[in-house]
């Protein structure tokens, strides 16, 4: 048996990081102790205090990119000074995207691009593996093997969300994502589905820990009809009501699952619109016409459900007419209170299409002093780009302008900033 211990960095950069759990840590705990191993998961690290580190046979940290540069990579070679013999692995969305750079520090034994379970498992069993791990999506039947992620009341308590002013946690009843956006780490994956009776087990267990409502944190819930409606069966079963992120082609082309959703205790659908110019919607590969959003939106809210509009302002030949059919949307709908909007700043990330491929696009790309973190405390957008039509400066002024013409639908701030507009640019 392995002893091991993994720490969540915090997230110092947002104004509260006590929202929502880290689900993948949760995951590697369940899965990990179920053959045989001790897992403890630390989400408090403090630099100035690290603790007796000498009963773990390894050390892990999970980790987004945000959280390593602003402390999770400072506590690592901490934790590296102190305890220079210790095998460290390192894993989470920094992991997948900077492992290069994670290689040259030379801080850890393993760093493990993709989902941890069974690549982790290997680590603990002592094979033979490369430094840098890079773990194949999981199958169907190994998503179903794996137990459902640990959940802990004290471990929880911790976590303030509320959705209708019901204590809520999260839940994924898939992974992955098929979509093919061009401004996405994930794209065209082949989307992996939990069965829904390993949901209602999840679900049971939430309800026992008295919480009364649930974010599915899937890309995508409703997909199919028959699976909506097992979804939604589940759901009202408990008694538990849950927000979701939606897709616009099923919105607005089969209307009657809004009924059944609602009726199961949905209260509000979020959807990934990104851009309502069909230009620009093209260009990242959005999949989703115009009449399509609109119509999705109409029949979400004509259904009684809120309706929460993720857009996106400096995509790839991003100008003022393009701002100007996304401002057209948000207009048609301001006036109805179950609309609300988030308006943020795109930032190109690492291995998406866009980053990649940049001699492509419309775009410049400005990355010194940028922190990758697309919110941040008093709700700061970042912006490092600029497109032929719109420098960095038009960017921002637009999105604060949009922001408080329609103020009373938005869900966040107005604030922005810019990276450092003449360096480290990145050149087509």
């Amino acid at each position: 048996m392995a002893k091991v211990i993994i720490f969540i960095p915090r997230s110092p950069f947002l104004d509260y990081d006590r929202v929502m759990p880290f689900l993948g840590p949760m995951y590697l705990k369940s899965f990990l102790e179920s053959k045989g191993h001790k897992i403890d998961i630390d989400d408090s690290p403090d630099l100035d205090n690290i603790p007796d580190l000498n009963g773990y046979d390894f050390i892990g940290i999970s980790t987004t990119t945000p959280q390593y540069f602003s402390n999770g990579k400072a506590f690592a070679e901490e934790v590296k000074k102190k305890y220079p013999h210790k095998k460290m692995i390192i894993g989470g969305a920094h992991a997948r995207n900077y492992s290069q750079e994670l290689l040259e520090e030379g801080l850890f034994s393993h760093i493990v691009r993709g989902d941890g379970e069974f690549a982790f498992l290997d680590i603990l069993e002592g094979k033979e593996l490369p430094v840098v791990i890079n773990a194949e999506q999981l199958t169907s039947e190994q998503m179903e093997s794996l137990p459902i992620p640990w959940r802990d009341k004290e471990f929880l308590s911790k976590y303030n969300y509320f959705i209708e002013g019901k204590k809520a946690t999260t839940v994924m009843a898939s992974r992955y994502c098929p979509m093919r956006c061009k401004f996405c780490e994930e794209r065209d994956c082949k989307l992996t589905l939990y069965s829904p009776e390993r949901l209602d087990k999840e679900l049971e267990e939430i309800k026992n820990l008295g919480y009364e409502a649930v974010m599915f944190y899937d890309d995508i819930l409703p997909l199919s009809k028959e699976r909506t409606e097992k979804i939604c069966e589940i759901t009202k079963k408990y008694g538990i009501i849950f927000r979701c992120n939606g897709h616009v082609k099923t919105m607005s082309h089969q209307p009657e699952l809004l009924q059944v959703m609602k009726d199961a205790g949905c209260v509000e659908i979020c959807l990934g619109i990104e851009s309502t110019d069909q230009r620009i919607l093209d260009i990242v590969d959005k999949g989703n016409k115009v009449e399509e959003i609109f119509q999705a939106t109409r029949n979400v809210l004509n259904s009684g459900l809120k309706l929460s509009a993720y857009l996106i302002i400096g995509l790839p030949g991003e100008s003022k007419e393009s701002i100007a059919n996304t401002e057209k949307y948000i207009a048609e709908f301001s006036g109805n209170p179950l609309f609300t909007f988030d308006y943020t700043i795109f930032y190109p990330y690492r291995h998406t299409y866009i980053r990649e491929n940049l001699q492509e696009f419309d775009l410049q790309v400005y990355l010194e002093g940028s922190t990758g973190a697309y919110k941040q405390s008093g709700g700061i957008s970042e912006c490092c780009i600029s497109t032929s039509s719109l420098s960095q400066e038009d960017i921002v002024k637009e999105r604060e302008r949009i922001i408080e013409k329609y103020k009373d639908n938005f869900r966040g701030y107005a604030s922005s900033n810019l990276a450092q507009k003449n360096n480290n640019l990145i050149q087509k």
